[in-house]
């Protein structure tokens, strides 16, 4: 059932009782009839405009149309008039009626979408009005010196428009945002997808959906290169990419923040075990200095040389520490030598537990499929005369990206039994490791123009372990956050109680979606609208039904209860914005936005450009196979 009105309003006093209004109406009705007769007779016969004594009396005495001055009109030109204004006259008074009802409702509180306790004008322009988004994206951008007034998406980001005042809703560019919606309630087509549309500068989007890449491709292709780390291939983009984790690891930070990364995004959910825990540091322990190794070691190594110190840790893991021993480099890290010794070497149950711990971390990047985007490597590209060509497969740097308008979409699928979380959240990891480095060295010591993080499905697909705190010093480092959750649970399971619900407050604005069903998340959001005080009326009546009086009485009353919010209309969302209150928006989606068309081509030219690629590279690969097997049966 739709709904049209949500939140309280005051109860008043009715103008008029019910009884009186019966009346009132059968009188006007009366009344317009005989106006209506008396007009028939001004225009067929002589009686004056204002002589309605004598249409009464000629009515009274069942004449009506006899003893008019001028004679008796024609019957038929009488009647014809006289249905025409009457006809115009009730009218008029429906429109009258309805003219007093709006009146009735405005002064009551109603009007579609509106609540006493929501937002109104005032608070809407103090937060998410169009002069505060301009002003934040002064300090945004300081370098910046002008505006066009008539694109509001160069200094934000248009959500909609608020449901009662209709005024547009812009998100600063300072502001991030935690969107809750469920499977079905259009987070991508109103939030996701738009916010990836309208990034400003560079780009960073997590998603399991392919569709968003289609989407967004042409659009960002404009501003830079489109780079797309999808290990699983779900989204067969012709143009791959690699990114080498062993590169820069002669730096021992950067190297522990890359294995950490990578342990911490194999499904933590806050309530492991110490012993656990434990392992898994262990774990991070070896994969950093193995990764360190690699880097530092005069002979070339790549991450197929980790992944086989990390199969064959169970024999001491010799090579990489007579790397760390033996190596000149003045960026050794000389310590983690007898540190890998011990995870390798060490008591018997606890090293057997690290191996089969660390075994589970880098299995999935065991297959020849997802070492394609660890491993630099040549491809063969297919000229338009048929001719193949022979190049490097491009490699993704962390440290140019940022400087750049380039877009980064990674794409994973957290329901697939081969898990290649802990590779995208070490690649974002990456890239946050950049922003934090690159940003306090700029002009005015943060990215410009902001860059934008549209992270859907951030818990599973690339669960950053420090993402809780670090949402604070991305906001100053130029960085912006859309984060969306299916639920108010999975930030929780992924960072625990504590630091999942940290998360959520350092976010500006949280929006939810419809359809939510969570007792908790729904009766949080009620109590984060608040209360406010309405006047409810209540009436005495006799044995007959006659009402002797009414009384108002002031009652305290949730602005929104939590099943209005589980049932907001599909392209509805509460937004709750820092210190305002909750405001009601009716979103607007990409393909209501300018451009659509355009978008909706690029998104289906996409979409084809990677279904050819799949049956190429498909074809290639059978050829391949089926010369191989030539080659046996002959040999």
């Amino acid at each position: 059932m739709v709904q049209h009105n949500v939140g309280r309003r005051d109860q008043v006093q009715p103008w008029f009782s019910a009884r009186e209004r019966s009346a009132a109406m059968m009188s006007a009705i009366v009344l317009i009839a005989i106006m209506g007769w008396h007009v028939a007779m001004v225009v067929t016969t002589d009686v004056g405009l204002f002589d309605v004594v004598s249409t009464l009396k000629a009515a009274l005495k069942g004449t009506p149309l006899q003893g008019m001055p001028g004679g008796p009109p024609s019957t038929g030109a009488a009647f014809t008039i006289f249905v025409v204004a009457t006809v115009t006259g009730l009218a008029a008074f429906v429109a009258l009626m309805i003219v007093t009802r709006r009146a009735f409702r405005q002064r009551s509180g109603g009007g579609r979408g509106h609540g006493k306790g929501l937002a109104d004008r005032s608070h809407i322009e103090q937060s998410l009005g169009h002069e505060r988004a301009r002003e934040a994206a002064k300090r945004a951008m300081p370098s910046k010196k002008s505006w066009r007034k008539d694109d509001p998406s160069s200094f934000g980001f248009e959500l909609g428009v608020d449901k009662r005042t209709r005024q547009p809703l812009l998100l600063g560019f300072e502001d991030s945002a935690a969107v809750l919606g469920p499977t079905g309630s259009r987070k991508s087509t109103t939030i996701m997808e738009p916010a990836a549309l309208t990034a400003p500068g560079a780009l960073i989007v997590t998603s399991n959906e392919v569709g968003i890449l289609d989407t967004i491709a042409a659009t960002r292709r404009a501003k830079g290169k489109v780079w797309v780390f999808d290990p699983l291939n779900r989204s067969w983009w012709p143009e791959p990419m690699v990114w080498d984790p062993v590169a820069g690891c002669e730096d021992g930070e950067l190297a522990v923040a890359r294995a950490m990364a990578f342990v911490a995004g194999c499904g933590a959910d806050g309530q492991d075990s110490t012993n656990a825990g434990f392992f898994r540091y262990n774990s991070a322990m070896a994969l950093r200095s193995f990764l360190h190794a690699a880097a530092i070691d005069t002979e070339p190594r790549t991450m197929a040389d980790v992944l086989t110190w990390c199969a064959r840790i169970a024999e001491g893991a010799r090579t990489p520490r007579d790397i760390i021993d033996n190596s000149t480099d003045p960026r050794v890290e000389r310590m983690w030598s007898a540190a890998l010794e011990s995870v390798a070497t060490g008591a018997e149950e606890t090293v057997a537990s690290s191996r089969t711990t660390l075994a589970q971390v880098v299995d999935p990047m065991t297959l020849h499929a997802i070492q394609k985007w660890v491993i630099p490597r040549d491809e063969e590209v297919i000229n338009p005369d048929g001719t193949t060509t022979t190049r490097p497969v491009p490699v993704f740097d962390a440290q140019e990206f940022v400087r750049s308008s380039d877009t980064l979409v990674i794409l994973s699928d957290f329901s697939s039994s081969t898990n290649v979380g802990p590779l995208c959240t070490m690649l974002l990891q990456e890239v946050i490791d950049a922003i934090k480095a690159y940003a306090p060295l700029t002009e005015h010591g943060r990215l410009e123009p902001p860059l934008r993080i549209v992270g859907d499905e951030i818990a599973n697909i690339a669960p950053v372990e420090k993402l809780p705190e670090l949402s604070t010093e991305l906001r100053k480092n130029g960085v912006q956050l859309f984060l969306a959750f299916q639920s108010d649970q999975q930030a929780v399971t992924r960072w625990g109680a504590e630091r999942g619900n940290t998360l959520w407050e350092q976010m500006a604005v949280e929006i939810v979606l419809p359809g939510l069903k969570s007792k908790t998340a729904l009766e949080r959001y009620s109590h984060l609208a608040g209360k406010v005080e309405v006047a409810e009326m209540s009436a005495s009546f006799e044995s007959g039904g006659e009402r002797t009086g009414t009384s108002a009485s002031l009652q305290e009353r949730d602005v929104l209860r939590p099943d209005e919010i589980r049932r907001l209309e599909l392209g509805q969302a509460l937004l709750i914005y820092r210190n305002m209150p909750g405001i009601i928006a009716d979103l607007k989606p990409w393909f209501e936005r300018p451009g659509a068309d355009r978008i909706q081509r690029d998104k289906k030219a996409s979409s084809a450009a990677r279904r050819a690629y799949q049956e190429q590279q498909t074809t290639k690969r059978r050829s391949a196979i089926s010369t191989a097997r030539g080659e046996g049966e002959n040999a």
